[in-house]
């Protein structure tokens, strides 16, 4: 090995003032203006790769350009509500921008002029770039007559529009519920003296974390109930807006002579249509639809002795109120986990420092934490990290590492792609999250699988790789990170990851076997409920309802079919879907299908030749990470697994807490 590399800096400056921001907006403005009337201008002799395609691929608005993410990444981050303001402002700039890009019909006639010529000489990553260019300005209806373009673009216009007034409705809603001690019976007395209305009740929204608590902890039915159809039948006028929304998106698939919107999502993607998306979820729910129906009768019976203890009447039905609070149950009583206690095992420095080490083994990577009075950052809590090749010292990138919460930044944790390779310039990434102190194993496993989506852009190689016209497809992009949770789950990883904050002991043998048993439960009722939630996503995006009578018949009908889970009456989740209408529309059965393809990844190679085999590891970060959003998925995982990609890995994991119970799944 050789020696240590020459820590290397990246050339970000990160603004101090808005007017740094406002400077940075102009600039790429004027020069993504100059890029497109260049190209616009070119004559017949002038049409080459690198004066027609090589500008779009790195033109000032995409993130080959820092000022980019300089001036719009710290909407997300910044200390200063000024900033955060002006990085918002840049970013809609540069959306705008974008758009605008796409609408040049002098650049379109330019590359299409260009594409008419022999090609045959283009690399694949140049006929990869140039496909894109064109399937973007198709996209946009540049092919369209002027009429024709005029009402796709107001088609375009209303649905953002209606998309933002929907997601504003769930996002600014401020309704809540007035319960008394009594009924949030079971709910921890710290969090409701945080919701005291100071007279004697307590204030229940319905955002996310309220649901989770109740679902999870309150034993009264009732308020469950009650707090579970307040979701379901609140913000207002969202289900005529969504009906709005559906039909605009099936008039502007219609205009690009796709049968329906979701095929021209899926256009691209590994699935390739709606018809195969669909068909992929039908089986795979229907193969798990035994296990599922064992699981129900489990949870069925711990809520009859439940409710026996109480005295309470059973009335012999699993509601949907009841899945989250009885599985809860059965993880604490069947399994006696002590969540407490492992956490205290998980100290977040330690977490980091350990999961790097991993990740420069299974990769080959050095990665060097660089001195912080060394680069320019935009809080001094943040960390920046220099990712080396292990083997030759290549410089490769960085990320930035902002992990503690504070006000005004964004409250998950998510990769920021910031810059991405070109020429000499190496990609940058960066995580944001809300982790310090001591983290529950979720939260383990959700900085190893961030961390690998930094690691994946950062390994992807050639010019532009991940950016915008060479990204991973949807139903491909999370696989990588979802294959390498696994480690979180291995009995020698949660050795080394694990440190006491008080003793340094790791977790031990009796704690990590609790925690492996935990992994599955009622895995197959999950697995169903995505499968109805991506089945209802493309149902609206094939066959858009036309009332709000078909939108409740649709969830009517697919919740008991799918999930064995009636629908309470006059309940919809369609008024808060905000996945499909504005995150993910026609692309949540890509969920479980990147699931299935990273199971069937790590059993096929890794839990066979060893999560530490270097031979694997290598081939993983050349044939998985190395295409990164260039070529194809398909030809990439068929390459790693040496055969084409099934279900049999999933489904056995998907069932393996039930096989005591005699039933086993197809392929066992």
């Amino acid at each position: 090995m050789p020696d240590p590399p020459e820590v290397v800096v990246p050339g970000l400056v990160w603004p101090k003032t808005v007017q740094e921001i406002e400077e940075r907006v102009k600039t790429v403005t004027n020069e993504s203006t100059a890029t497109w009337d260049g190209i616009g201008q070119l004559g017949e002799e002038d049409l080459t790769y690198e004066n027609v395609v090589e500008p779009l691929i790195c033109i000032s608005n995409y993130k080959t350009n820092p000022m980019v993410c300089e001036a719009k990444f710290l909407q997300h981050c910044s200390p200063v509500p000024e900033l955060r303001a002006a990085a918002s402002k840049a970013g809609a700039v540069f959306k705008k921008l974008r758009r605008t890009g796409r609408m040049r019909m002098d650049v379109y006639k330019t590359v299409a002029r260009y594409k008419e010529k022999s090609t045959e000489s283009l690399t694949r990553s140049q006929r990869h770039f140039l496909t894109r260019i064109m399937r973007d300005f198709s996209k946009s209806g540049l092919h369209l007559e002027p009429s024709q373009r005029t009402k796709l673009e107001t088609i375009m216009a209303q649905e953002s529009d209606l998309c933002r007034r929907y997601t504003a409705a769930v996002g600014e809603d401020k309704t809540t519920l007035l319960l008394t001690e009594e009924q949030l019976l079971g709910v921890p007395q710290e969090w409701l003296k945080s919701r005291s209305d100071q007279k004697g009740k307590y204030l229940v929204s319905l955002k996310y974390p309220d649901i989770v608590m109740v679902m999870s902890k309150c034993i009264v039915g009732e308020t469950r109930r009650l707090v579970s159809c307040a979701r379901d039948t609140a913000f207002g006028g969202n289900l005529e807006l969504l009906v709005k929304i559906m039909s605009l998106r099936q008039q502007f698939a219609s205009m690009l002579d796709f049968s329906c919107y979701a095929d021209y999502v899926c256009q691209g993607s590994m699935v390739g249509n709606a018809s195969n998306a669909t068909s992929f979820i039908l089986e795979l729910t229907e193969k798990l639809r035994p296990a599922a129906e064992v699981e129900y009768q489990r949870l069925l019976r711990y809520k009859r002795s439940h409710l026996d203890d109480l005295n309470i009447p059973f009335d012999g039905v699993l509601h949907p109120w009841d899945v989250t609070f009885y599985t809860e149950r059965l993880t604490e009583r069947e399994y006696g986990i002590d969540k407490e206690l492992i956490r205290q095992h998980f100290p977040l420095d330690h977490v980091v420092a350990t999961t790097m080490n991993l990740y420069e083994g299974i990769l080959g990577l050095r990665i060097t934490e660089v001195p912080s009075a060394s680069f320019s950052s935009w809080h001094d809590e943040v960390r920046l990290f220099s990712v080396t090749d292990a083997t030759d010292n290549r410089q490769m990138g960085h990320f930035y590492l902002d992990l503690h919460p504070r006000q005004g930044k964004y409250p998950h944790a998510a990769i920021f792609f910031i810059t991405k390779k070109y020429k000499e310039q190496c990609p940058v990434a960066c995580m944001l999250a809300s982790l310090q102190g001591l983290l529950r194993h979720k939260d383990v496993i959700t900085f190893f699988h961030e961390l690998g989506h930094a690691l994946h852009g950062i390994c992807a190689e050639g010019d532009a790789n991940m950016t915008r016209l060479a990204k991973c497809s949807r139903d491909w992009m999370e696989a990588p990170s979802q294959m390498m949770e696994n480690w979180c789950w291995d009995p020698e990883v949660l050795k080394k990851m694990s440190q006491h904050h008080e003793t340094k002991e790791p977790l031990s043998d009796r704690l990590i076997a609790q925690l492996l048993k935990t992994r599955y439960i009622n895995s197959a009722i999950n697995t169903l409920n995505n499968g109805y939630l991506a089945l209802v996503d493309l149902s609206l995006h094939t066959n858009p309802p036309s009332t709000i009578d078909d939108t409740q018949q649709l969830i009517d009908e697919l919740r008991p079919r799918v999930t064995l889970l009636n629908n309470p009456p006059g309940c919809n989740m369609l008024r808060n879907f905000c996945h499909a209408v504005a995150s993910y529309p026609s692309a949540y059965y890509s969920y479980l299908w990147s699931e299935v393809l990273s199971v069937d990844m790590f059993c096929t190679r890794f839990a066979t030749e060893g999560t530490d085999n270097p031979k694997t590891g290598s081939e993983y970060r050349q044939q998985i990470l190395a295409p990164g959003g260039i070529g194809s998925a398909q030809e990439a995982v068929l390459s790693f697994l040496k055969r084409e990609p099934n279900q049999i890995h999933f489904l056995n994991a998907r069932t393996s807490s039930l096989q005591t119970n005699g039933w086993r799944s197809a392929g066992s």
